[in-house]
């Protein structure tokens, strides 16, 4: 096992040894201090989990993912330009996922995915906004299940991490990060409404170990290209996170 420095609770960065044992079977830690912060993951961590687990794999586009890009592709921001819309087909979703599963304009699939899910992310309230609108009592609000995966998809999606090569993308220290920022998304996403004030710490204790976390050589090796370009890049967004939380901790004193 690792260092013990660094076997943190994925949920609140609490020092412990208990491990996922799906993903630990696929050779990777993603740590959960409590059957209660298991649980509270769950729901997204189902997606990725086990197999998928090493090297991180994000899940596909689910019907509702794909019948939003579809619908609304008229809007389509830069990032997805390179997908070629043709007739409309039985089912989008194919067509969609056949895009996803080739390289297209020299994007991998990996980072399509990501693009997508940004434009999702990016368009959703909008988009929703006009379903509502047109569908009136018969519009039936989508699972959110996946928001937290689209979340970690602007982060991936940033240039420093397009830069991370498919060989390094199937390494362990890829996975393991990519579980924890996923993880953290999760979290701040069920600590959306009003929060306590000791839920408030708890969110900057988290963070505090996820960017020691990210300094340490298991977070991203020394030896990795444009390191210090990554761990910067992230920083910058744990940071803007922090001065939040600090600022509804201020709110609540």
């Amino acid at each position: 096992m690792a260092d013990t420095t660094y076997n943190t609770c994925c949920m609140c960065g609490k020092e412990t040894k208990t491990r996922c044992p799906r993903c630990a079977a696929e050779g990777i830690d993603v740590f959960f201090c409590s059957t209660d912060h298991q649980k509270l993951a769950w729901s997204t961590h189902k997606l990725v989990c086990g197999s998928k687990s090493n090297p991180f794999t994000l899940p596909p586009l689910t019907d509702e993912e794909a019948d939003l890009v579809w619908t609304h592709r008229r809007f389509a921001s830069e990032q997805i330009t390179m997908i070629t819309m043709g007739a409309l087909p039985a089912t989008p979703l194919k067509l969609l996922e056949a895009r996803c599963a080739v390289k297209e304009d020299g994007m991998r699939r990996f980072e399509l995915l990501c693009a997508l899910r940004v434009y999702i992310f990016c368009q959703h309230g909008e988009l929703l906004q006009q379903r509502r609108l047109a569908m009136g009592d018969a519009y039936i609000r989508p699972q959110e299940t996946t928001t937290p995966i689209q979340s970690l998809s602007m982060k991936l999606i940033a240039p420093e991490w397009q830069a991370v090569s498919e060989v390094e993308r199937k390494k362990r220290w890829f996975s393991e990060l990519s579980h924890r920022l996923l993880a953290y998304a999760v979290y701040a996403r069920v600590n959306e409404g009003m929060l306590s004030a000791q839920q408030v710490r708890d969110i900057l204790a988290l963070l505090a170990a996820l960017r020691r976390y990210i300094r340490s050589e298991k977070g991203i090796p020394l030896n990795m290209r444009g390191r210090m370009g990554l761990i910067s890049d992230t920083e910058r967004w744990i940071m803007r996170m922090q001065a939040n939380m600090e600022a509804r901790l201020d709110e609540l004193s």
